[in-house]
């Protein structure tokens, strides 16, 4: 048996102790064969201590998230009643505004013309005296404009194919005739 130090694994081959590579850690002294791979710190939160030969990444969580897992700040989350900004801060929905979803934007209350039965909170929106009369449309979150662009592409393959017989067969392949719509893009193929 191999007594390692931290940051040492065992190579199989040479049978000899060595420093964990780039990436990797070992922080625990005896007889582990590999180092672990480093933590990389997710959404909602920053690295403060990197990753060493002996030690793993130490993440905290960015202002206004909070902690999955109470043990580690390895992932991070804007919790209900909350909401991402543009800028993707995490910030305490307004009065008036709610989130009823983890890492989402805030939403406006809906608006009641019979009247509100429930105040809204910030993690629930309000509820009308008679909803089955209501005709607003339900909360929609805060966005901001973006610009649309059309790309126009002709794309197309043709292929002959002779068989046995002398005949020919032409076969054409080609792209769809609709434009393709993505978040703030357009893009039409036309044929």
């Amino acid at each position: 048996r191999y007594l390692l130090i931290v940051g040492q694994r065992l190579n199989y081959n040479t049978k000899i102790c060595e420093a964990c590579p780039l990436e990797q850690y070992s922080s625990i002294p005896g007889t582990h064969l590999a180092c672990q791979n480093c933590n990389k710190c997710k959404k909602g939160s920053k690295e403060i201590k990197a990753c060493t030969p002996t030690s793993n990444t130490q993440c905290k969580c960015i202002k206004g998230f909070t902690p999955i897992d109470r043990l580690k700040e390895e992932f991070c989350a804007c919790e209900k009643g909350s909401g991402i900004d543009e800028r993707g801060i995490c910030k305490k929905c307004q009065d008036g505004s709610f989130t009823d979803k983890r890492d989402s934007f805030c939403k406006k209350w809906r608006e009641c013309k019979s009247g509100i039965a429930n105040q809204g909170t910030s993690t629930s929106d309000v509820v009308c005296n008679n909803a089955s009369k209501e005709v607003t449309e339900p909360p929609k979150a805060h966005t901001t404009p973006f610009q649309t662009t059309t790309i126009s592409s002709t794309a197309f393959s043709r292929t002959t194919d002779s068989s046995s017989n002398n005949t020919k067969k032409d076969s054409f392949y080609g792209l769809c005739n609709h434009p393709l719509l993505l978040p703030g893009l357009v893009i039409s193929y036309n044929l």
